[in-house]
């Protein structure tokens, strides 16, 4: 595949379409994780995912704090993982005194992420 090519995105998983179309199959997305910011080979993948896979449940890798903005909301049973929220969610009090979280403010650092996110999805339920 072709980072950030959307035309290799959609070959390949159109190659693999017969195994996710199985029934109770999660469909896993590994590469949005590298992408930071939306653009228009996000928008085409998530509209991929919106049209072809809206009746399974589709696991995105590391999502960003911006794809989960734009994007969550529109993709139903939608489930994301990542290590971003070790990174500083904002400069005020109380993260405000290291970028990255320590082993002593990991849940602090956690909790602020979600709250961040809860922000901008208020219905979804933690």
């Amino acid at each position: 595949m072709h980072f950030g090519s959307y035309r290799s995105f959609e070959r390949e998983s159109e190659k693999l379409r017969y195994i996710w179309e199985r029934p109770y199959k999660v469909v896993g997305i590994g590469i949005m994780c590298r992408i930071m910011e939306c653009n228009h080979f996000t928008d085409d993948v998530y509209m991929y995912i919106r049209k072809n896979m809206q009746d399974k449940r589709v696991h995105v890798y590391g999502m960003p704090l911006s794809q989960i903005r734009k994007y969550g909301k529109c993709i139903p049973n939608l489930s994301t993982d990542s290590t971003k929220w070790t990174k500083r969610v904002h400069k005020n009090p109380p993260l405000d005194k290291s970028i990255c979280c320590t082993s002593e403010t990991r849940p602090l650092f956690f909790y602020e992420y979600m709250k961040w996110i809860r922000r901008f999805n208020k219905e979804l339920v933690w």
